[in-house]
């Protein structure tokens, strides 16, 4: 549910992980805006007693902490996440129903003060579609990842003279 899959940070009550899998789910069949989501996950949350910083325990040390749903940046972390990673898993479909005609992936960072280095490291680097790298490297890669992947043809790399990498060496 997270990035990568898993819970969101601090929850662990299943009914409150699906009233947010469910508002995310919403957000992407509907196109909600990120206002509406808010308001809907607030009505949803506030039903449930979970608005409003929460001590819950950490189920694998025990230890308490406070989780507060109704922080608005844990609202945009989570919606952006969490379509980011919608779309990158429709546009992986995409890219994989092209990859006679465009073999290769370009892993594309944004390039700003924002991106990570490990990010901005992988920027422009090319490999093979079917190259096994990609089950680990493809976008979304952590919360507000704004990588992407261009597909390039053959044409492509001979135009711009691009080196293939591969990740057995």
């Amino acid at each position: 549910m997270g990035a990568r899959g898993g819970t969101f940070a601090g929850v662990a009550r299943a009914d409150v992980l699906a009233t947010i899998r469910g508002e995310l789910d919403r957000a992407l069949v509907d196109g909600t805006t990120f206002d509406d989501f808010k308001r809907q996950l607030r009505s949803r949350l506030s039903a449930l007693g979970w608005w409003g910083p929460q001590q819950v325990v950490r189920l694998d040390t025990g230890e308490t902490k406070v989780v507060n749903l109704s922080s608005p940046r844990r609202h945009a972390t989570i919606y952006r996440t969490n379509l980011q990673s919608a779309y990158m898993a429709g546009r992986y479909r995409a890219l994989a129903a092209m990859i006679n005609e465009r073999p290769y992936w370009e892993y594309v960072a944004v390039m700003d003060d924002r991106t990570r280095p490990t990010h901005a490291a992988m920027n422009g680097k090319v490999f093979r579609a079917d190259d096994p790298v990609w089950q680990s490297i493809f976008p979304p890669n952590g919360f507000g990842c704004r990588c992407r992947i261009r597909a390039l043809s053959e044409a492509d790399m001979k135009e711009r003279g691009i080196a293939v990498m591969s990740s057995e060496g």
